[in-house]
């Protein structure tokens, strides 16, 4: 069947594109840096899919992990260890054997793993001629289910030993009485759950999801209640349920090319380790925070430029259709004699008609206009041209829709 974006709990073949992620810049030296990083072929897990497949989306974000080869990388201290994997059949190497998961194709290679904490968000580019996934290799919902199941001691282990170094720590510091602390205790305390990432190597993988808070923006303390989403109609549209919102972050996100065909794009001895993965992605984001910080006016990417395009397009018509009209000897026409669909604005330029302030009125919205024009046509006294401000405005309109553009039988939010 031909899909316009893949489906998730597929294994897929991804290869980054760092020109294209610095193509909105439109800047010589950040294409130039991008062309000089090396890229290769990874293999991937996609776990969920964040974005709804239309087919005017030029990319699609997804949840996504890649796959290894080995056991998990040691990371003391994190408490990662090498024995929180999950084997992919038919592979079934693993320290305590663990049950591997099986997809309901075969999988082409021997010896593959899952690891804990290693997802992150990718944008897959819209293909042209359609996905066919006709030979994707994909895990069914229940082996999906399985998969994450088979973590769930480890993110146990991993909070228990938090837990104690949390404790030791109070302890050394005094903060925290001795007979607090009870050696052999198993139980676990009510804010730590099993399936949690974990860590400030989880952290240093994968990006905040879009619409959530960072733990750099994050200012609300222990003692600070959230607000439940769902008790209001602000908090319902916060959710972006249906992924339209704009998203100022998808540039970080790295824009891969993706291929169901495994064997044809990797071989079994070829297939990279996650962290050479993170280390392209990594020194992909800092060229782009760098350019960012020299070009900040520059927009962001849209997913859906087609439709931000025809935006565009009919704003500027109506910039450029007001002014003709501004210059339209149908101002100076009696006001019993105006037709009833003429513009707002001309009907408050005539108000003053009768104490002979007409004509200074057009001199005023004639002036305006003029200035919007030549910030089009590239005025040095304006840094931003039309279409950018034109961009900027239509997506802060989508951002924080105006109460004119609401139905009237819906409240009105902040």
């Amino acid at each position: 069947m031909k899909l316009t974006c893949p489906d998730p709990f597929i294994y897929a073949v991804i290869r980054m594109d760092p020109v294209a992620m610095v193509e909105h810049f439109k800047d010589p030296e950040a294409t130039a840096r991008a062309q000089a990083i090396e890229t290769k072929n990874y293999l991937f897990y996609t776990e969920a899919l964040l974005d709804l497949p239309f087919i005017t989306n030029s990319w699609f974000r997804f949840i996504a992990s890649p796959i290894a080869t080995t056991l998990r990388d040691a990371d003391p201290e994190n408490y990662y260890t090498p024995d929180m994997c999950v084997p992919i059949s038919p592979n079934t190497d693993h320290p305590t054997g663990r049950p591997a998961v099986r997809s309901e194709r075969p999988f082409p290679f021997p010896h593959c793993y899952h690891w804990i904490d290693t997802n992150t968000i990718i944008r897959v580019r819209q293909k042209p001629g359609l996905y066919d996934d006709s030979t994707v290799i994909e895990l069914s919902p229940e082996e999906h289910v399985a998969l994450t199941n088979r973590f769930s001691d480890d993110y146990v282990r991993i909070s228990r030993l938090l837990r104690k170094q949390d404790e030791s720590a109070q302890v050394a510091s005094g903060t925290l009485p001795l007979d607090a602390v009870r050696p052999g205790s198993s139980s676990l305390p009510q804010d730590l759950c099993a399936g949690c990432s974990t860590g400030a190597h989880a952290e240093s993988h994968a990006y905040p999801l879009p619409g959530s808070s960072g733990s750099d923006s994050d200012t609300s303390g222990p003692d600070t209640p959230e607000p439940d989403a769902g008790d209001s109609l602000e908090g319902l549209l916060r959710m972006d349920i249906f992924g339209l919102g704009h998203d100022d972050a998808a540039e970080l996100y790295p824009l891969v090319d993706l291929w169901f065909e495994l064997t044809d794009h990797l071989t079994a001895d070829a297939i990279p380790a996650p962290s050479e993965f993170f280390k392209e992605r990594d020194s992909v984001v800092q060229l782009i925070r760098e350019t960012r910080a020299r070009l900040p006016h520059v927009p962001t990417p849209c997913c859906d430029e087609e439709c931000l395009g025809s935006l565009l397009c009919d704003a500027a018509s109506s910039v450029t259709e007001y002014s003709a009209r501004l210059d339209s000897p149908m101002l100076s026409r009696p006001e019993h004699d105006t037709p009833l669909n003429v513009d707002i604005a001309e009907s408050h330029a005539r108000e003053p008609s009768c104490s002979g302030e007409s004509e200074p009125m057009r001199s005023v919205l004639r002036d305006r206009s003029s200035s919007n024009l030549c910030e089009a046509a590239g005025s040095p006294s304006h840094k931003e041209s039309l279409p950018l401000r034109l961009r900027r405005i239509v997506r802060n309109t989508f951002r924080r829709i105006p109460w004119s553009m609401r139905p009237p039988s819906l409240p009105h939010w902040p």
